[in-house]
C-alpha cells in the first residue's frame, strides 16, 4: 500500500509540510530553499529564494514530494490531482482522515462503500484532495 506524489504550492509550501507531517505522524521534513539551491548560473528572483524548492515526507511506503511555484511559473489551483491513499484498517483511516481534514472540507465522510470497508473523500485546507479508504483490492479492476 503506497503511493507518490509530487504537490506544488504558492508560497505557503513550508506550512503544508509541517502539517502533512503531523497528520502522518512524522518528523518535520528538511527542507531547502531555491536560495540554498546550488546555482547553476540562473539568477534566482530575491522573492523566490525563501520559497521551498524541495521537501519530501515518507508515508505509508510511498513519497510525498513538496515545492512552493516560483514567481516565473505560478501556480494554478484546481481539482486536476487527487490522492488515493489505501491503508491497512479502519483505525489508520480514521486516524489519518480526522487530521486532514481540520480546516478543510469532506466532500464524502467516511463510510462502507462496495469498494472499501471504510471510505471517504476530503480536500484539505491547501485545496489539496484525498481519497482515503481501507485497502482491500477493490479499486484495482
Amino acid at each position: 500500500m503506497s503511493f507518490s506524489a509530487c504537490l506544488n504550492f504558492s508560497g505557503n509550501c513550508r506550512e503544508a509540510a509541517y502539517f502533512y507531517a503531523k497528520s502522518f505522524g512524522q518528523e518535520q521534513p528538511k527542507i531547502m530553499t531555491y536560495g540554498e539551491a546550488p546555482s547553476n548560473g540562473e539568477e534566482i528572483a530575491e522573492a523566490d529564494k525563501n520559497l521551498v524548492m524541495y521537501c519530501s515526507l515518507s508515508v505509508f511506503g510511498g513519497n510525498i514530494m513538496m515545492m512552493d511555484c516560483t514567481s516565473d511559473f505560478p501556480l494554478v489551483s484546481g481539482n486536476n490531482i487527487s490522492l488515493v491513499l489505501e491503508l491497512p484498517d479502519e483505525k489508520a483511516v480514521k486516524g489519518v482522515f480526522d487530521t486532514l481534514k481540520d480546516g478543510g472540507i469532506v466532500m464524502m465522510d467516511l463510510q462502507k462503500t462496495f469498494w472499501s470497508d471504510l471510505f471517504g473523500t476530503l480536500t484539505d485546507k491547501f485545496g489539496i484532495v484525498w481519497q482515503i479508504g481501507v485497502g482491500n483490492n477493490a479499486w484495482q479492476m
